[in-house]
C-alpha cells in the first residue's frame, strides 16, 4: 500500500513530466528536464508519460462518451449537466492537453466543432470568471500549443483576437 509521501511524490513527477512536455526548450524546461532527471530515471518518465496519458483520456474519453456537448461530467452518475453555459467546457478545456500529446485527430475535431456550435449571443446567465478561465484560457492555450496554428487561429475572426461570437459578451459585462 503507498504511503502519502509516496502518492504526494508521485503526484509530484507527474506534474513535473506535464511542465516538461509543455515548458518546450526555454530556460525553464531545462530546470525541470534537470529536477526530473535527478528524481526520476528514464524509464520512470516513461512510464509517467503513460500514466499521464491514460488518466487523461481515461477521463476524456468518459466525457465524449456520457456527457459531450454539455459542459461537463457528473462522475457518480455518469451523466452530463451544463453548470456555466453550455459552452462545452470540458471540450474546450481539454484542447490544449490533446494538442500536448499530439492527438491531432481528437483535437482538430474538437476545433471543428467548437467552431461551427459555441456560442456567446446567448441570454444566460454565466460566471464570467469560469468563463474567462476555462472558455479564453482554454482556447488560448490551445492556440499557443498547438503545432498547427491556423486550425486554432481561424476561430479568431474579430480585429480584437476574441473569438467572433464572444463579442456580444463583451456589451453586456
Amino acid at each position: 500500500m503507498e504511503t502519502t509521501t509516496t502518492t504526494t511524490n508521485r503526484w509530484v513527477q507527474l506534474l513535473l513530466l506535464v511542465l516538461v512536455i509543455s515548458a518546450g526548450n526555454n530556460k525553464n524546461a531545462i530546470l525541470v528536464r534537470k529536477v526530473l532527471a535527478d528524481s526520476v530515471t528514464l524509464e520512470e518518465a516513461k512510464l509517467l508519460r503513460d500514466e499521464v496519458r491514460e488518466m487523461f483520456y481515461h477521463a476524456f474519453d468518459g466525457y465524449m462518451e456520457n456527457a459531450f456537448p454539455l459542459d461537463e461530467l457528473k462522475p457518480l452518475s455518469c451523466e452530463g449537466v451544463d453548470t456555466l453555459g453550455g459552452y462545452a467546457l470540458t471540450l474546450i478545456d481539454s484542447l490544449d492537453m490533446l494538442a500536448l500529446l499530439g492527438d491531432k485527430e481528437q483535437f482538430t475535431f474538437s476545433v471543428e466543432w467548437i467552431g461551427k456550435n459555441l456560442r456567446f449571443d446567448i441570454n444566460k446567465t454565466v460566471s464570467v470568471f469560469e468563463t474567462s478561465i476555462r472558455v479564453l484560457g482554454g482556447l488560448l492555450s490551445a492556440h499557443l500549443i498547438a503545432s498547427d496554428y491556423t486550425t486554432v487561429f481561424s476561430l479568431f475572426t474579430s480585429m480584437n483576437l476574441y473569438p467572433c461570437n464572444f463579442q456580444s459578451l463583451k456589451s453586456t459585462v
